[in-house]
Formats: structure tokens, C-alpha cells, sequence
């Protein structure tokens, strides 16, 4: 039994959020940077990728940039809890 396609593209997301995840964890921020940009462009509105990238953001000294992807994710997510 195949997946349909919006499972499909859902695992997809999640699989690449949990290699961007690894990424940050190894310190390679500028790595996952690029990545999170572009699963911003396939699922702009996705959580994770929105933190992702601000982390990312944040260790590479975008301070400014960090905080504008937090009040983008804070306007999308309110109740992540991730942002507090």
C-alpha cells in the first residue's frame, strides 16, 4: 500500500527537520541555515524550520535576523513552547 501524497510530503518535512536537527547539533549552522531556508520555501509556515533557522540565526551572530524569525514563528505558533 503506497502512501498518499500529503502523508508522503509530511514525512518528507519531518525527515528533513530531524537532519536539520542533527546539523545543529553538530554545530553546523550554516549547514542547517541553508536548509531551513529551503524547507521554509516548500512549507513556509512549519514550526521546527522556523526555529531551526533562528537558532541557526543565532549562533552564527544574525541577532537582528534571529529575532524577526522568532517574531514570525511567535505570529504563526503562538503556543510553541519552544519560544519562551
Amino acid at each position: 500500500m503506497t502512501e498518499p501524497p500529503v502523508a508522503a510530503a509530511e514525512s518528507s518535512i519531518e525527515q528533513a527537520v530531524v537532519r536539520l536537527e542533527d546539523m545543529l547539533k553538530g554545530g553546523q549552522f550554516a549547514a542547517a541555515l541553508s536548509g531551513a531556508e529551503a524547507l521554509l520555501n516548500e512549507a513556509p509556515t512549519n514550526r521546527d524550520a522556523l526555529y531551526i533557522l533562528a537558532v541557526s540565526q543565532r549562533f552564527l551572530h544574525r541577532i537582528p535576523d534571529a529575532l524577526g524569525t522568532l517574531a514570525r514563528l511567535e505570529r504563526l505558533h503562538p503556543n510553541f513552547t519552544r519560544l519562551y
